[in-house]
């Protein structure tokens, strides 16, 4: 969906084909108006099965989703569609103080809104959370129902404290986290429950909110939900994961299966064995942007490999968090002795997305200080005999010369001097080579050689000579003839993992 400058509602169903104009059968928007006048639309939202827009002084409007058709004659003509508006989400708090409301029996003035498969889910000025079913049409709900076990204690109105900085979702999920530090999360199971719950005349005791232990006071600026994971965003520009990637499919952003196995992802989830999840109490998962973090993680997981370490510790009960904790905490002091502790760091997050299986990130790179950090962790090989080396490098950058194995005209004891016309051949031959070699060099052919020769000699994912198979760390050593520090670093053990006292 698209919001026009103008006011103008645009809904595209195919990216490759026109947007439909959309209009309301019973509803007067008004286009080309005052910005804040009565009719104005002021922000559409596109959710699973429902479309949605707010209209000031009318309130939350939704309408099913379906492929709508652009009626002949032009974008002026649009597409009348019928629609629902949400009861007493019309009022608009006029008052200077924006805190407070003229109306106490108002649910106050909606701010944002979210479209969840079946729902709709609001705040208002007033520090309210309510949602409302997206029945098409509605016949059965009055009046949205107010989540009041959001609230401290579970009061039936928030206290002056409770303030809600932001209300994110998407799907079946949704969150808001407050100003306090809090993030408070729970699923359309929540609200199927509250439903119920408003037309029973004994109703059960009403559920609560998932708080999630790393990210309360976590410094969570804002959230971005896809179908089935989340993302949390952090004031020192980090990005942490929750929730599933179906299939394996990458949107938790914690890497590719062997990544995963180390991050403490669980296997399994939503749709069967493939999946990969982070559960509410794992701990955080920061998203990692150094590509030598990657080396590090292949390297270990090679090193795991020999041995059957990753099984003992998948038998114990937490075994998985406590792994993924480890290295979590590895990861997070990636830059300690360079960079200084209240500097940003190589990669500072400013913006993240999420929708459906994927993900996305507005992020800074630091290429200098991502240098630095990547300088802490190479170790360049001792030379035994420097000169020697020095010696063999400048032999290879000589270009051949003509023969004369006897320039001082002595001829060497017991030495069968060759004839005159060898001599003449072997010179001539010796001339050519060179002339050869010197317009190879001036027309570059001699450098592309020994790149080429550089590049065939790489070994990756291949076995060396002993048989054995190099992990991507091993190869990238091998190519740059650098040797990084966790080379001689010994995958943790179950005491190191708190698993074993």
């Amino acid at each position: 969906m698209g919001l026009s400058d103008s006011g103008k509602v645009w809904v595209w169903h195919f990216l490759e084909k026109e947007a439909c104009h959309v209009k309301l059968l019973h509803v007067d928007l008004i286009e080309n108006g005052p910005a804040s006048g009565t009719g104005r639309v002021t922000r559409v939202v596109g959710g699973w099965d429902r479309s949605s827009i707010y209209v000031k002084d009318t309130g939350i409007i939704y309408w099913p989703h379906e492929l709508l058709r652009r009626v002949p004659g032009g974008e002026s003509d649009g597409v009348m569609i019928a629609s629902e508006t949400i009861p007493n989400t019309s009022y608009r708090d006029r008052s200077y103080n924006r805190t407070t409301s003229t109306n106490p029996e108002s649910i106050g003035e909606v701010t944002n809104h979210i479209v969840l498969q079946g729902y709709i889910v609001f705040i208002t000025n007033l520090n309210r959370l309510f949602f409302y079913p997206t029945i098409f049409p509605n016949t059965t709900h009055t009046s949205p129902i107010e989540l009041i076990t959001f609230y401290p204690n579970s009061s039936f109105h928030p206290t002056s404290s409770f303030n809600i900085q932001d209300l994110q979702g998407s799907f079946r999920s949704f969150a808001i986290f407050t100003k306090a530090g809090e993030v408070l999360t729970a699923t359309d199971a929540l609200l199927e429950a509250y439903d119920t719950a408003s037309r029973s005349r004994d109703p059960p005791p009403l559920p609560q909110p998932t708080r999630i232990p790393a990210l309360q006071n976590a410094s969570v600026i804002s959230l971005a939900f896809g179908d089935y994971h989340f993302h949390a965003l952090h004031s020192n520009g980090t990005i942490s994961s929750y929730g599933c990637e179906p299939k394996g499919c990458g949107a938790l952003g914690l890497g590719d299966r062997t990544a995963r196995q180390l991050r403490g992802v669980r296997s399994g989830g939503v749709l069967g064995r493939g999946d990969g999840r982070v559960d509410d109490g794992d701990g955080r998962r920061t998203i990692w942007f150094e590509q030598e973090k990657k080396l590090w993680l292949s390297s270990m997981n090679a090193k795991a490999s020999q041995t059957n370490i990753l099984d003992e510790i998948a038998s114990h009960e937490y075994g998985r968090q406590a792994l993924g904790d480890w290295f979590e905490r590895q990861g997070s002091r990636w830059g300690e002795g360079v960079l200084h502790e209240d500097e940003m760091g190589a990669y500072f997050a400013f913006k993240v997305s999420a929708a459906g299986w994927h993900s996305g990130a507005l992020v800074l790179a630091d290429e200098e200080k991502a240098a630095r950090v990547r300088e802490k962790f190479l170790v360049r090989p001792v030379v035994e005999d420097e000169e020697e080396q020095e010696e063999d490098e400048e032999e290879k950058s000589v270009p051949p010369t003509p023969h004369n194995e006897n320039a001082g005209g002595e001829e060497a004891e017991g030495e069968e001097v060759p004839a005159p016309w060898d001599q003449l051949a072997a010179a001539i031959s010796d001339i050519f080579a060179w002339a050869w070699w010197a317009g190879r060099w001036f027309l570059g052919l001699t450098e592309r050689d020994a790149r080429r020769e550089r590049e065939g000699s790489r070994v990756t994912g291949e076995e060396d000579g002993g048989g054995a198979v190099l992990d991507e760390g091993d190869a990238e050593r091998r190519e740059v003839e650098v040797v990084w520090t966790w080379a001689e670093e010994e995958f943790p053990g179950l005491r190191e993992l708190g698993l074993l006292w």
